[in-house]
C-alpha cells in the first residue's frame, strides 16, 4: 500500500465514521414559568388588580394547571380576566386556570382582583404546573420558577 493509498483510505475512513456518527436527538419540552405583578402594598377595604403570567418557553405547546391562591389578610375578589383559552374557576380564595394548550413560546396573562381584609400581611401566591409534569423554565428565574409569591402589606 502507498502512502497515497493509504492516506485515501484513512480520509474515506473517517468520511464514512463521520457520516455514520449523530449528535443525539434533541428532545422538545414545554417550559413553564410563572410571574405576578400588582401592589405590594393596599388599604384595608381596597382593591387591586394583580397580573399573573403564565409562561411556556419550550418548544412544544401543553396542557396547563395555575392556582392562584390569596393568603392572610389578602382576600380574592372582583372579576377574573383570564387570556389565551384560559378557563378559571373560584372557590375559598383560590382561584383555578387551565386550558387544553398554552402554546410554545407564549406568555399569557390572567387579571384577578385582590382586597385587604384588615390591617396585616397578605400574599398572592401562584403556582403553574404544582405536579412538576413539565419542566421549569429556568430562564426567566432560575431556581423553583413555577411557584411565585407576592407579598402585600395591608394597612
Amino acid at each position: 500500500m502507498t502512502d497515497v493509498t493509504r492516506t485515501l483510505t484513512v480520509a474515506a475512513g473517517l468520511s464514512l465514521l463521520a457520516a455514520c456518527i449523530t449528535a443525539p436527538p434533541v428532545l422538545a419540552d414545554a417550559q413553564f414559568a410563572v410571574t405576578a405583578n400588582g401592589p405590594s402594598s393596599l388599604q384595608a377595604g381596597v382593591s387591586g388588580t394583580y397580573t399573573v403570567t403564565a409562561h411556556n418557553g419550550g418548544d412544544v405547546a401543553a396542557p396547563v394547571q395555575l392556582f392562584i391562591v390569596f393568603a392572610g389578610k389578602l382576600q380574592q375578589t372582583g372579576q377574573i380576566v383570564a387570556g389565551g383559552g384560559f378557563d378559571c374557576t373560584t372557590a375559598d380564595n383560590v382561584v383555578r386556570c387551565t386550558v387544553p394548550e398554552l402554546a410554545r413560546y407564549t406568555a399569557v396573562d390572567i387579571v384577578v382582583q385582590g382586597r385587604g381584609s384588615e390591617p396585616g400581611a397578605g400574599q398572592l401566591v401562584a403556582n403553574i404546573n404544582p405536579d412538576r409534569s413539565v419542566p421549569e423554565d429556568a430562564t426567566l428565574g432560575g431556581g423553583n420558577d413555577n411557584t411565585v409569591t407576592k407579598t402585600v402589606s395591608i394597612t
